[in-house]
């Protein structure tokens, strides 16, 4: 697996892997349920997982993480609730990567601090992008045009 955060050095992430928790869902199976409390950030460590909004008894589809990606970092950031549903599109292991562990090895190396949440606010910025980017094409769309 790469190291998802981009700006953590290699024997840094290590430390955070080999902290982090780690638990295997079978696909179709939901791992983390919208509304609920996350503890702490996921990493795709193997498989994929689906992120789905859930609207009435619909499971609507957005968006999916392959293996070096993570997701949970906003409710994270924010101590909410999670925003979206996430679903096993295959089977999949994750990483759990809590709170007490991003601040033990802050305590152990304070430059892990600003390369940790540069990291986080890189791939926030990229996902920002993303989205930007499908607005920006449904604009071009008939379904904005003007009838």
């Amino acid at each position: 697996m790469d190291k998802p955060f981009r700006y953590l050095r290699d024997a840094e992430w290590q430390a955070l892997a080999t902290r982090a928790g780690r638990r295997t869902f079978p696909a179709g199976e939901v791992i983390l349920q919208e509304g609920a409390r996350a503890t702490g950030i996921l990493v795709v460590a193997r498989g994929s997982v689906k992120v789905c909004r859930v609207h009435g008894e619909f499971r609507i589809e957005i968006g999916e993480c392959s293996a070096g990606e993570i997701f949970g970092e906003m409710s994270f950031i924010e101590d909410e609730p999670a925003a979206v549903t996430l679903v096993a599109g295959t089977d999949v292991e994750v990483l759990l990567i809590r709170r007490a562990e991003v601040q033990a090895l802050i305590n152990e190396n304070p430059g892990f601090f600003g390369r940790f949440f540069q990291s986080l606010a890189w791939i926030l910025s990229q996902r920002l992008r993303a989205t930007t980017g499908q607005l920006a094409a449904s604009q071009d769309s008939d379904v904005w045009r003007e009838h």
